[in-house]
């Protein structure tokens, strides 16, 4: 990658230490569930044994992290010099996962200049962080409007951790969701965030019923 992140070295930058011991590892040590391709989803995870209701699913540590507020202008760079400080092995594992680079970034000055494997970096990162995390296997999980995992993260572990919302069947597939408070908005600011920011729009099963159907199956899930 043979852009230029000198801006970067005037703002503070974390990453996650000893990413090798605690990534490249299969995270799915519990074996519920396993990565398929999924027709019009890429890659996701499909349990492969039954999953009751508030069975830890998944619990990770991040890929890659930025523990510093940021802002747009230095985000690009940032991230970029995160990604540079990762293993070779971590690296292919983070570019592995899928991205989309919205036009918050793609209307940067910058994004002009870059190398595809550059805009690559920015696109995972762009339609994969939560909360300034990007994770090896929890973003294999695809989104719903009406999910079957919640997750929350722990500050002790220092692990985001996914729970099942209700009884998981085996070969259902395991989804989250990408939208924050998701039960105030309608189908179709969901869709228009989701294409926006992530570049699909949703064909859940909640977004093919209606407002009602949605809010029901969150009720149940309380």
């Amino acid at each position: 990658m043979a852009d230029t992140i000198d801006e970067a070295d005037e703002v503070s930058v974390a990453v996650t230490e000893d990413l090798d011991k605690s990534t490249v590892q299969d995270q799915n040590e519990n074996g519920l569930f396993m990565i398929v391709d999924i027709q019009g989803r890429g890659k996701g995870l499909v349990a492969i044994k039954k999953i009751s209701a508030q069975t830890q699913v998944l619990a990770e540590k991040p890929l890659l992290k930025l523990d510093d507020e940021i802002d747009d202008d230095a985000e690009i760079a940032l991230v970029t010099k995160a990604f540079r400080k990762l293993s070779a092995r971590n690296q292919e594992a983070y570019l592995s996962l899928s991205g989309f680079a919205s036009d918050i970034y793609q209307s940067q000055s910058a994004w002009r200049t870059m190398s595809d494997e550059h805009k690559k970096v920015i696109a995972v990162w762009g339609s994969n962080n939560w909360n300034d995390m990007v994770f090896k296997m929890g973003c294999r999980i695809n989104h719903a409007c009406a999910p079957n995992l919640e997750t929350s993260w722990n500050e002790r572990s220092g692990k985001q951790v996914w729970v099942a919302m209700r009884d998981i069947e085996e070969g259902e597939e395991l989804t989250g969701t990408y939208v924050y408070d998701i039960e105030r908005h309608g189908t179709a600011y969901r869709r228009d965030e989701l294409k926006r920011y992530w570049g699909f729009e949703c064909s859940c099963e909640a977004c093919e019923g209606n407002q009602d159907v949605l809010e029901g199956k969150i009720e149940k899930r309380k």
